[in-house]
């Protein structure tokens, strides 16, 4: 009975409470893709080849515009992130 109330509240199936349980994780996950977006732009040793590209071809300028940079590696690490979840629901 209790799992049951449980689920009814956080699904929206009941009231709205589910969109304050759910925007807590909101903030979370955006510190943590802005953190690794941060962390990706700044191991440029580790991913140079990558970085370097970017730059090449006029995508990213992390000297001029280092909040342009990380809002585009935050895309790229959200697309991929993305384009696995969905693939792999579509395998299992």
């Amino acid at each position: 009975m209790r799992l049951h109330t449980i689920r009814y509240y956080l699904t929206f199936e009941g009231p709205p409470v589910s969109i304050f349980f759910y925007s807590t994780f909101v903030t979370s996950f955006w510190l943590w893709l802005y953190a690794l977006s941060g962390a990706l732009v700044r191991s440029e040793r580790a991913f140079g080849g990558f970085v370097r590209w970017l730059r090449n071809h006029g995508l990213i300028d992390t000297k001029e515009k280092p909040i342009q940079a990380l809002g585009l590696i935050s895309a790229l690490i959200v697309t991929v992130l993305y384009v696995a979840v969905t693939v792999l629901s579509l395998v299992f």
